[in-house]
Order: structure tokens, then sequence, then C-alpha cells
């Protein structure tokens, strides 16, 4: 794989750093060029050295098994620690990825940050972006060291694909304005790289690239990000984004941290319960389609939070899911439950302290949920993958590959 030197050029009411991209075999489908794109307001910001577009594609090169070779500038430290960084997505996928050389023809440590430089954190709407910010932003919680200044809405990501361009704009004139009240600097960034994951790798693989190749693309205003943790320390394998992993990809100026790793997603709910920004902007929803509401309320994700949001008993205070949670909700909740995964233990042991009347409910769904977990998990790869699996393999636009004749890349 070659990347070309990255050049800023317009691109309609954006502004746009790209760069040229080339594989030594043929690859259908691969875009020429990856990119990320900016509001026009940070066009003095945008960086033309290549870590941007090397740190969001070196999975991509692992899964084509392809070397790397750099035709920017690249700082020393990234290119070091990448080394490490593909040790780590080796060993837990060697079936799908391979170690590649990276070869850059200009090793250049990136200048030093401007003097006003903060950091950013990505944000999506979920539970890990409000628990991350209402913990930066707390006073009683707040970390002076990692002074948050400004928040990356990224279109492109497994979370909000391209193909869903009204519901980018539709969220991120919301966000904009919770940003606002919340002292944020509000930066939405699109990016295509996706497009280069589609059938290649899983893209619970590939949650951090497409959020630090934003981060480096105006990292000249940035001294590091706060990448909010999905998962909990002893989940690492199952998603990137986590601690395992991000602080690697990092250079002589710009560092990743992430955040909320050592609680569970029922504690980050807990903790935001109250919060007023997180009752009314909160979203969860794996329903892309919808150009204006948050949340469908009956999707796996949207199931879980008002389950969790329902034992905490603040179900009706947020604005953006549906309440009440009855009893057919509860079914469904039961049917799509992540059985295994502490979050049936963690409504056990608050129901049992708090309120004892929802433990049959709760005992309920996981007699449900555990043949159904038992059948996604042992039932033969041809039923997995036309039952169980979000993704289709035909349309590498709206949707990233997850193929079950690969174990380690079956949806969960």
């Amino acid at each position: 794989m070659i990347i070309h030197q990255p050049e800023i050029v317009p691109a309609g009411s954006e502004v746009r750093m790209q760069a040229r991209v080339e594989t030594r075999a043929p690859n259908p489908g691969f875009p020429d060029s990856i990119w990320f794109s900016y509001p026009q307001a940070y066009a003095h910001a945008l960086s033309t050295r290549a870590d941007s577009p090397l740190a969001a594609l070196v999975l991509v090169a692992m899964a084509l098994g392809e070397d790397v070779e750099c035709r920017g500038e690249a700082s020393p430290r990234l290119i070091y620690n990448l080394s490490e960084y593909q040790r780590v997505f080796y060993h837990w996928q060697p079936q799908l990825l391979q170690k590649v050389g990276i070869h850059a023809e200009n090793l250049t440590p990136p200048p030093a940050n401007q003097f006003s430089a903060g950091y950013a954190t990505t944000f999506s709407g979920g539970v890990n972006s409000f628990f991350t910010i209402q913990q930066m932003l707390t006073p009683s919680l707040k970390s002076p060291q990692w002074p948050l200044k400004y928040a990356l809405f990224l279109q492109g990501s497994p979370d909000l694909p391209l193909a869903y361009q009204r519901k980018f704009e539709y969220l991120a004139e919301r966000y904009a304005t919770l940003a606002q009240e919340l002292n944020l600097e509000w930066i939405p960034v699109r990016t295509n790289l996706m497009r280069f994951a589609a059938n290649r790798i899983p893209f619970n693989l590939l949650l951090e690239a497409p959020l630090v190749g934003a981060a480096l693309g105006i990292s000249p205003i940035l001294a590091g990000m706060v990448i909010p943790s999905g998962r909990m320390y002893e989940r690492y394998k199952d998603a990137a984004a986590g601690p395992m992993t991000t602080y690697l990809v990092a250079t002589e100026s710009f560092e990743v941290i992430t955040h909320g790793g050592a609680f569970t997603r029922f504690a980050k709910t807990q903790a935001i319960s109250d919060w007023k920004p997180a009752q009314n902007n909160l979203r969860v929803c794996l329903d892309w389609h919808d150009d204006t509401d948050m949340n469908c309320c009956y999707c796996s994700k949207c199931l879980r939070t008002r389950m969790d949001l329902n034992v905490i008993g603040r179900l009706e205070k947020f604005t953006t899911l549906k309440s009440p949670f009855k009893f057919k909700d509860l079914i469904l909740w039961g049917s799509q439950m992540e059985i295994g995964f502490r979050g049936e233990k963690d409504y056990l042991e608050y129901a049992w302290k708090q309120r004892k009347e929802l433990l049959p409910g709760i005992l309920l769904g996981i007699l449900v949920g555990t043949p159904l977990r038992l059948a996604r998990k042992y039932s033969p790869n041809w039923i997995k993958k036309s039952v169980f699996c979000v993704t289709d393999e035909n349309d590498p636009e709206n949707t990233f590959v997850q193929n079950p004749d690969i174990p380690e890349n079956l949806a969960e």
C-alpha cells in the first residue's frame, strides 16, 4: 500500500485533507484517496503530514497483507508505536490480519502545538460520550491535566455511515447547540475510511481508527484526544477503542487516552441518569435510516438503554426514549440481550438492593435470552450469517463485513 503526500483541497462548504492511496494488488471498490473533511473555519488547522492517513489505514494494510510505503512526513514515534500496535491486533486476530512493514520517506517529528492547543473528545451522543464529558466537565470530577476544548462529531464511522447525510446534518446541528452550552468547540468531521474497510475488516476492530485519523488531521491545534472507552478492561478483545491500543497511536506532540474503561455500561448510565444534557439528548440507536428521530427505541441498543434506565428508575426523565417500559419491551429486551456480558448481573444486583419488584421481570428476560445466546454461539455458520449478522457484504457503501466464517468476526 502506498500512501501519497496529503493535500488540502476545498470540498463545497468544507475543507478536505486527502491522500491518494494505491495498493499493489487490485482491490475492487477500493477508493482512490482517503479523506477527512472539516468546516471551512478550521482550514488553518489542517495538517499535510501523513500521520492521519497512516494511523487510519494501518489495519486495512494488515487485512490486505501489504507493506505500507508512506510518501509524506511521518512521526518517528508513530512509526515505532505502530509496530507494537500491529502486534496487539495480530495477537487478537491472526486469522484476519498480517503484520506488515511500514516505511516512510521523511521521518520528521511534528512541530510543537500552538500554545492554545487543547484536548478533543469524540462525541456520538451515546452513553460513553456523555459519561466522559460529564466526568471531565463536572467541577468536582474535573481532570485539569486534560482540559477539554473540542468535541469531534464524526460521519463515516460505524456509528453513522456516510450514506445518511440528512441524519448527520440533523444531529450535527442539534449537538452544536449542546456543545455551546457545555462550552466546547464543536467540530463535525466526515471521512470515507470505512469504504476502505468494507468487506475486509469487521467494524468492531475499526472503532478507533476513524476517530484518531480525524483528530490527527487537525493535530496542529490539539495536544491530544480523549476517546470514550466502550468496553471494560476485562473485555478489551471484543472491540477496539480501548486502553490496550489507543495510546500507541500517538506522535511526539499528540497523545491519545481512553476514558471509562473501568466502568460497566450500567454504571455509566447511572452516572448520567440525573444529568440534564444527557436526559435531553441521549442517542444510542442503531437505526440510521430515520432522518430526525433520535432513537427508534426497539433496536438492541435502544432496548438495552431503556432497560438500564427502567431498572434505575429514570427512564421517564429521558425525552429521547419511550417510556414506560412495558411487558412487550421486556420480552424484546430479553430476546436481544447479551447474556454473559455482565449486564444481567448488574440488573440483578441493583434490583436486589434497590427495587426487588423488578426481579421477576429481569429473570424472565434472562430466561428468554439465554437460549438465543447459546444459539448465537453454537449454531452452524450458515445460520449465523443469515440470522445474527447485521451486515450485507453486497452493500459496502452502507454496511461493513462481519463474517461468521471467521469466529472472531461474529457479530455480537
